[in-house]
């Protein structure tokens, strides 16, 4: 995915595209912003738009730099003098590719550590994301990915005080996808006794939930377990596989279908 921006100047009657600085303009900065947000989302790679002033190689250079460091992939060029300015802005280096072999080993030593510390820094998945990237982008420009032996300088997280904390289960954005079917390793048994302290925790007066006589008169014999409880521990269980330790909040539900009652049994 990539984005125009003289084809939307002239369609928005603007008179420039960049400042005296040579910086975008905000309404075309936005645009560049939501075409690399866009193809990340959908992913597929985000190629910058081209740079247009020929005579600045050092112009072209900066921008290549920042276009890299914002998570663009690629940019197109206007003219053949700036493929191998461009090629050379996107293929990793070797001291790039050295690097990221050397975290990602280390990442295969520290297996469930979660944090550890690499080459002054504490570095954890997302850092470990940006390493495979960095590979695949040097195997894509036909560069050698021949590992490098880890260094002396890489040194484990230091140890805490408090109690140690599992690394993440949860899946980030890019990993889900619609119509994806999780099975949960947490599951349990509700209990009548779950289903009373429940709905009486929450108020609902519903004799259909509570009293036994009322409810053999019903087409289904018997109390039903609240569907209040029944979502919030669904909620609950998913969150290992889905949102645990990549995000802060739970995710939000659009619809939730119970594909039938849950009624106590005998």
């Amino acid at each position: 995915m990539t984005w125009g921006c003289e084809d939307l100047s002239a369609a928005i009657g603007a008179t420039a595209t960049r400042d005296a600085a040579g910086r975008y303009l905000s309404v075309f900065e936005h645009a560049r912003v939501q075409v690399l947000l866009a193809a990340k989302a959908a992913g597929v790679q985000a190629i910058d738009g081209v740079f247009t002033d020929l005579q600045n190689s050092k112009g072209l250079k900066s921008e290549c730099a920042e276009g890299l460091q914002a998570g663009f992939d690629g940019k197109l060029s206007i003219h053949p003098n700036q493929i191998a300015e461009i090629n050379a802005a996107f293929t990793p280096s070797h001291q790039e590719i050295a690097d990221a072999n050397e975290l990602l080993a280390l990442f295969a030593e520290n297996s469930g550590a979660g944090a550890f510390r690499f080459k002054g820094q504490m570095v954890d998945e997302p850092h470990v994301k940006r390493a495979r990237a960095v590979l695949a982008r040097a195997d894509a420009a036909g560069v050698s990915l021949s590992p490098a032996l880890p260094s002396g300088n890489i040194q484990p997280a230091p140890q805490s005080s408090r109690p140690s904390v599992r690394p993440h289960h949860g899946k980030w954005f890019e990993e889900l996808s619609e119509g994806l079917i999780i099975q949960h390793a947490l599951t349990r048994t509700v209990t009548e006794t779950d289903n009373i302290l429940f709905t009486t925790m929450s108020l609902n007066p519903a004799a259909l939930h509570l009293d036994y006589n009322q409810a053999q008169a019903t087409e289904f014999g018997r109390p039903l377990v609240n569907s209040m409880f029944t979502v919030a521990l669904l909620v609950g269980m998913s969150v290992l596989e889905t949102t645990h330790g990549t995000t802060i909040a739970n995710l939000g539900f659009d619809e939730v279908l119970p594909p039938l009652s849950s009624r106590q049994s005998q």
